[in-house]
């Protein structure tokens, strides 16, 4: 992946991750995961860059979050220009 494509999917597990700690109940990377239908430790790999979130397992979790992924891409727009 270029820089820029990952400076997104940054900003996106960032926001992510953000939310999760925001959840009521707070959702740990393992529930998230087993509500997602992945390991615990994919979703790590995700959310710390180690791998490509495929699109599906991004919609899955978004909507697991009870977010939008339009919200979601939003939010990670914003946290980038904010940063930049």
């Amino acid at each position: 992946m270029d820089s820029t494509v990952d400076e997104w999917w940054t900003a996106i597990a960032t926001v992510i991750k953000t939310e999760m700690a925001a959840h009521k109940p707070r959702l740990s990377q393992g529930d998230l995961a087993a509500r997602v239908g992945i390991s615990r430790e994919t979703m790590s790999n995700y959310l710390t860059g180690k791998r490509e979130m495929p699109v599906p397992v991004f919609f899955r979790i978004a909507e697991q979050l009870g977010l939008t992924v339009q919200w979601i891409l939003d939010e990670a727009d914003r946290r980038l220009a904010r940063d930049h």
